[in-house]
């Protein structure tokens, strides 16, 4: 790079305004009638006087947060050398803090829409740390021309000082390992509905179909019944709309999804309105998960998450490596992406049918609550509402339903959880109607505990935990309820 010492784009002062120039236009037009009569109110040249004064107090603090926003830009430096990028605050506390390039797991790009638009981008560094894998370690906003040449540069430090990575994205458009359409984004929304989206749509329509059919209908149309009807279906579409929120974001957020394997590095470019980039140095990679939910196991899909530092450690980052796929697809498309994770699944030891002991007590009190609550609502609530009786049966049925619920899901758990022990790999089973299946190299566990009950300690068996380097919702893996000698096996796999 051409300058060893050098600032963000000025641009980083307007976003780091954003949310306060967004909030201010909020309560303006959420106070703008107050704002018109006060100033209808003003002809007398007190009120006048007293309204120019809370203006100018305003005006005042925006100003001042301003001139902060600015100073800061103006006292902040990045430096970088051949082994550390330096970040320094010189304002009146001086915070500076040292990165070690060889640390760096993570150097990723992205543009939101105001980026776009005015030529930016936003670099997102990720050092290989456990105490800092929650956030972002150093955010630098420049051109995206000398964004791309500041990763390149930090990419070949990776590498060796004699040889220049290329990864531009530009480069390799036309040859990318995995392309998605845009129909192929679609349908992976769909395939990756949760269960809980399914029934709570199931039980709205039901709902909805139910007191119209109670009700006879809309009947006589009178005004009140009419704003009643329009009331109740707007509420309705609201809460449909809320259910498809997600699948709408998703499609945004992976819209033109490629994945491309460069030397030992994988590049991910995704995104409509925020536009991601990912480079991924593959010795940073601690597990592969392969995901299958509900739909997508009715349809034989499953989609593939790979969990390292730097991808998927804020709430907006996903980490996804392959949207969904055939089963008999994702080792192929591995094998180009990721040869070093063989996705072929042991011989699994499967949980122990003895340990739904430890849930009985879980179901014995749930089904309590229910019957409980199921008997005040028959006895108490609903004489009082005069319901149909049929609506009353349908409550207890609903209270059943649940407890059945919660019955097979624990069965479907016992089905489906287990472990496998493989020569250099830990494979995880877990899920009841989404299964996962978590691949974890022994030379990425950091720790192995297991603990046991009375109850575990005379049957056998025994639940667990590993942990890895990554973000804290990712670090932790549970282990299902198996044989305690596996526990064993896998601390003497570790030691050796």
């Amino acid at each position: 790079m051409k300058n060893s010492r050098f600032r963000c784009h000025p641009s980083v002062i307007i976003e780091n305004l954003g949310a306060l120039m967004i909030g201010i236009i909020l309560i303006f037009i959420y106070n703008i009638g107050d704002a018109i009569d006060m100033l209808r109110e003003a002809s007398e040249v007190a009120n006048l006087f007293e309204a120019l004064i809370g203006f100018a107090i305003v005006s005042l603090i925006l100003l001042l947060y301003i001139g902060y926003q600015v100073i800061i830009y103006l006292k902040t430096w990045i430096s970088v050398d051949e082994e550390t990028i330096l970040v320094e605050r010189l304002t009146l506390r001086t915070v500076r803090k040292s990165f070690n390039i060889k640390n760096i797991s993570n150097i990723n790009l992205e543009q939101n829409l105001f980026e776009r638009i005015i030529g930016t981008c936003k670099i997102k560094i990720d050092t290989n740390s456990q105490s800092t894998a929650n956030e972002t370690d150093i955010k630098i906003v420049l051109k995206f021309t000398d964004a791309k040449a500041f990763r390149n540069h930090i990419l070949s430090q990776l590498n060796d000082k004699d040889h220049t990575v290329q990864t531009e994205v530009e480069t390799i458009a036309e040859d990318f390992d995995v392309c998605y359409t845009p129909g192929q984004v679609a349908m992976h929304c769909i395939y990756s509905v949760s269960i809980s989206t399914v029934v709570f749509i199931i039980i709205l329509l039901a709902s909805v179909t139910g007191y119209f059919i109670l009700t006879g209908g809309v009947g006589e149309f009178s005004l009140s019944k009419i704003i009643s009807v329009l009331g109740g279906a707007l509420a309705f579409l609201w809460m449909i709309a809320s259910s498809f929120y997600g699948l709408l974001k998703d499609f945004f957020r992976y819209y033109d999804f490629r994945a491309k394997r460069v030397d030992n590095r994988i590049i991910l470019s995704y995104g409509l309105i925020k536009r991601r980039q990912y480079v991924m140095p593959v010795d940073k990679i601690n597990t592969v998960k392969v995901r299958a939910r509900l739909i997508s196991r009715i349809f034989g899909r499953q989609d593939v998450e790979v969990i390292c530092i730097g991808v998927g450690d804020e709430d907006e980052e996903n980490s996804l490596l392959l949207l969904s796929e055939k089963k008999e697809e994702i080792s192929k498309i591995l094998a180009r992406l990721l040869p070093e994770y063989i996705i072929e699944e042991p011989e699994l030891i499967m949980r122990k049918p003895c340990s739904l002991c430890s849930n009985l007590p879980g179901l014995f009190i749930t089904g309590g609550i229910l019957t409980v609550l199921s008997s005040l609502l028959i006895n108490l609530a609903l004489p009082k509402l005069e319901l149909p009786q049929v609506l009353q049966i349908g409550v207890i049925i609903i209270g059943i339903g649940l407890f059945i619920f919660y019955f097979v899901y624990l069965l479907l758990r016992l089905k489906t959880e287990g472990v496998g022990v493989d020569e250099e790999t830990l494979v995880l089973v877990t899920g009841a109607f989404t299964r996962e299946v978590t691949w974890i190299p022994y030379r990425r566990i950091q720790s192995l505990g297991f603990n046991q009950g009375p109850l575990a300690r005379h049957f056998g068996y025994a639940t667990g935990d590993v942990s890895i380097l990554a973000a804290s919702s990712s670090a932790d893996h549970s282990i299902p309820a198996v044989d305690e000698k596996l526990y064993r096996e896998v601390q003497r796999k570790l030691i050796d």
